[in-house]
């Protein structure tokens, strides 16, 4: 028991460190090999790994991304124009 709170308590001054702000030096390259409706989900899955990479503070100029642009206007999209 002793070790369990002893972890406990080294898990929370590790999370309560603070997180270094964006110095510039790091990149984001993000693909999506995939095209066709069918395959919507990999596209789809990059461009919300793209939202997570920006809440991090990796600006829009350090993200890179290259994908099909394929799906927004297919017929199949029920939303057409948006992913």
């Amino acid at each position: 028991m002793k070790v369990l709170c002893l972890l406990s308590v080294l898990v929370l001054a590790v999370n309560s460190l603070p997180v270094n702000e964006f110095n510039g030096n790091s990149w984001v390259v993000l693909v999506a090999g995939s095209n066709t409706w069918g395959n919507y989900r990999h596209q789809s899955d990059i461009y919300h790994t793209y939202q997570i990479v920006k809440s991090r503070g990796i600006p829009d100029e350090n993200i890179i991304v290259f994908h099909y642009d394929d799906i927004a206007n297919n017929k199949a999209n029920p939303f057409p124009g948006k992913v």
